[in-house]
């Protein structure tokens, strides 16, 4: 028979197996839950849209404050009379305290608010409350048919990032409780509330103008800590989609180099979308109309008609050339020249296509000239960007080189633009 025996352990210091501090997943922080460890520690969070115009809180039906008196030296407001319970986070809608809420209930007689006021208010006055707490605050112009960045309709759970709320205080991310055609009820989300220390990454998930959009929220600069529903909230753009391309109003107001991409690289240098021409040519433009693609020249000069010679004096200013669009004082609309007389592209006489009578005047000229038939890049269409006009191209390409600039018209045929100003 065997005695009995008694085991004893020793502890050993195993802390090495828990790095400290803990990873966020394990509440590192401080926190109980994940969210809340990334709330503390900075973080990413994800907001449905951005909203970016102030949107009015709502006044507390009866919520007033009597007798009320400050200045704009201090935050301490008193008065004499509360018609409803005050509590930290209300905010006002009285000259002066738009921009503040009430930071602490000192007494049954007296406030204290975020910021000095921007105003002195030395006669007793009556303030109204708007329905807004540190972590609640509700809207009746934001309703269930507002729109945020082309998102309708919005819905119950959706959080929003605010940034341009006039109330600082309530700027930053809000979560949708009820949303009605009365109204909204907002209420702060777990992960951005109480006492912020650290700035938080939000990124919006949606919408047309800053869907992909990454803002920093959180703290003013040389603010160590933040209550949240109390003081100013700040939001920094940090990181944005590339602008969306336009297909009008790209000019250039002085010359421009086109940097040549590297053979097979497969890029494309230009791509334009199919439309209508200009009604009127305008100088130094390209166009696709969906088959032949167009580079507009101009010229001016001084000149005048009688009947249907026009007749140029000094020199222009850009090539005068047969199927010029020229316009003036007094001459009249679409006219176009039709024929060269004494003059070929400079001084001289030429045939306009209608007879009338213009006194000297300067003259602007503008031309349309086909210069191929032209791919759409933006299709997909594969090849590479020529180094030169002697590379090896393909329809609708453009290229340079030292003695102008050229047009790739059909597989590895090169136009050069016959134009002399671009």
């Amino acid at each position: 028979m065997c005695a009995e025996q008694t085991a004893t352990f020793t502890s050993f210091d195993m802390s090495y197996l828990l790095p400290s501090p803990l990873p966020v997943e394990n509440g590192g922080t401080g926190q109980t839950t994940q969210s809340g460890a990334i709330s503390a520690a900075g973080g990413m969070q994800l907001c449905r849209a951005r909203v970016a115009a102030n949107v009015a809180a709502s006044a507390i039906s009866g919520g007033t404050i009597s007798g009320a008196t400050w200045t704009n030296s201090s935050p301490v407001i008193t008065f004499t009379l509360a018609s409803v319970t005050l509590v930290a986070g209300m905010s006002f809608n009285t000259s002066g305290l738009t921009t503040v809420v009430i930071r602490s209930v000192d007494s049954p007689t007296q406030i204290t608010v975020s910021a000095n006021p921007g105003t002195t208010q030395a006669a007793p006055t009556t303030i109204n409350l708007l329905n807004s707490t540190t972590t609640t605050w509700q809207s009746t112009s934001f309703t269930n048919s507002t729109i945020v960045d082309s998102i309708s309709p919005l819905s119950a759970g959706d959080v929003l990032l605010f940034t341009a709320q006039t109330i600082n205080a309530l700027r930053g991310p809000w979560q949708i409780v009820t949303i009605t055609s009365g109204g909204t009820t907002f209420v702060r989300p777990n992960w951005f509330s109480g006492t912020s220390t650290m700035p938080i990454f939000v990124g919006i998930t949606e919408g047309i103008s800053y869907r992909n959009f990454l803002f920093v929220v959180g703290l003013p600069s040389a603010t160590a800590s933040n209550l949240i529903g109390i003081e100013t909230i700040n939001s920094y753009l940090q990181n944005s989609r590339a602008d969306v391309a336009v297909i009008f109003g790209n000019i250039f107001t002085g010359k421009n180099t086109f940097q040549a991409g590297a053979l097979g690289s497969g890029a494309v240098p230009f791509a334009f979308q199919a439309g209508s021409l200009m009604t009127t040519p305008q100088a130094h433009s390209v166009e696709w109309d969906g088959t032949n693609e167009y580079v507009s020249t101009g010229a001016q000069f001084a000149g005048s008609i009688s009947g249907t010679t026009l007749t140029v004096t000094g020199t222009p200013t850009g090539l005068i050339q047969v199927g010029m669009l020229i316009s003036g004082t007094n001459v009249t609309a679409n006219t176009t020249i039709t024929a060269v007389g004494t003059g070929i592209g400079g001084t001289g006489t030429y045939t306009v296509s209608a007879s009338q009578t213009v006194a000297s005047t300067t003259i602007t000229g503008t031309i349309r000239c086909i210069i191929g038939t032209f791919v759409n890049g933006a299709a997909g269409v594969s090849g590479a960007v020529p180094a030169s006009s002697s590379a090896i191209g393909r329809p609708g390409q453009m290229a340079f080189d030292a003695t102008g600039l050229y047009i790739c018209t059909a597989a590895n045929t090169w136009r050069k633009v016959a134009i002399t100003t671009f």
